[in-house]
């Protein structure tokens, strides 16, 4: 018996996802270069802080952040747009910004430019739109990661 993918199960792929090898465009600005496998060290799932969005899970590699929205309904996804990160994108986090989403239940030229798109196919995932990069709030994502570090213990 299959079970729907719940949002929890689409946020830990999406982090596992991001830590695995995310999918960006080989050049950045050039989609019909390819594609380019990056992993992201650093993870960050459902973290509410001082920097406004609260991401379903972003990732950084040393030179770029990755945004992965979680949508287990499509009438989920259709209320994201409604979102003030979504109407003024530069002000969102993420140079890259992607949708996950069950197979099928989201079509690709119902993505906001320059989003990406990936599929998740039961346990397995398929990146089905490249997404490009834009401009993003780093210093709001400086905040994250910064309120992140302060829940580490005193140690570190």
């Amino acid at each position: 018996m299959i079970t729907a993918l719940t949002h929890a199960d689409l946020v830990q792929a999406a982090a596992d996802w991001l830590r695995r090898g995310a999918k960006v465009p080989a050049v950045c600005g050039m989609p019909e270069r390819g594609s380019r496998t990056v992993k992201c060290p650093v993870v960050i799932t459902d973290m509410s802080s001082a920097a406004g969005e609260t991401p379903d899970a972003i990732g950084w590699t040393s030179w770029t952040s990755i945004l992965v929205e979680a949508k287990a309904s499509r009438a989920d996804f259709l209320r994201d747009h409604r979102k003030v990160y979504r109407r003024v994108p530069e002000m969102g986090m993420g140079e890259h910004r992607y949708y996950i989403a069950p197979a099928g239940m989201i079509k690709p030229d119902e993505l906001p430019e320059p989003w990406g798109l990936v599929e998740a196919h039961g346990t397995r995932l398929r990146t089905k739109v490249l997404a490009q990069r834009q401009e993003a709030r780093r210093d709001r994502e400086i905040v994250l990661l910064l309120s992140a570090l302060r829940r580490l213990p005193a140690q570190i």
